[in-house]
């Protein structure tokens, strides 16, 4: 059953190793890519929160409540256009500016999440639901 010849022997354990290393090399690059491409959403959404700061930082100046709306709506439209599921934005006392909650499945970690951040003063990083993709070339 088995082959008895020594060629034999060491081309199918060749063939073997080759398998092995490129289902190996495989895993190893998907995991490369899957690092970059979250690398990448951290820096788009650090990117998006200080365009919303800077237009937080508008909306504090005003007065008049009539203001207020205009800037949320805009805020509305561009947190929109990110494509992020769930927005949350808290004061300095914990107090919800905004929130994006309709669209939210986890608004209740969101909020924990943003509060121990607020807590600590450290950026924090969390990762929450799941997304399928496929890699070709």
């Amino acid at each position: 059953m088995f082959p008895r010849g020594l060629k034999t022997n060491i081309a199918l354990y060749l063939a073997i190793l080759l398998l092995l290393a490129m289902v190996l090399i495989d895993f190893v690059m998907v995991m490369i890519v899957q690092r970059d491409m979250i690398r990448s959403e951290i820096t788009r959404g650090n990117l998006i929160l200080s365009a919303i700061e800077t237009k937080m930082n508008t909306f504090s100046r005003f007065e008049d409540n009539t203001e207020h709306s205009g800037t949320l709506d805009g805020l509305d439209r561009m947190i929109a256009e990110t494509g992020f599921s769930c927005t949350l934005i808290l004061d300095g006392n914990n107090r919800p500016i905004y929130s994006d909650s309709r669209r939210c499945p986890f608004q209740d970690e969101l909020e924990s999440f943003t509060r121990q951040a607020i807590a600590s003063g450290k950026q924090a990083t969390r990762f929450l639901g799941t997304t399928w993709g496929v890699f070709w070339k």
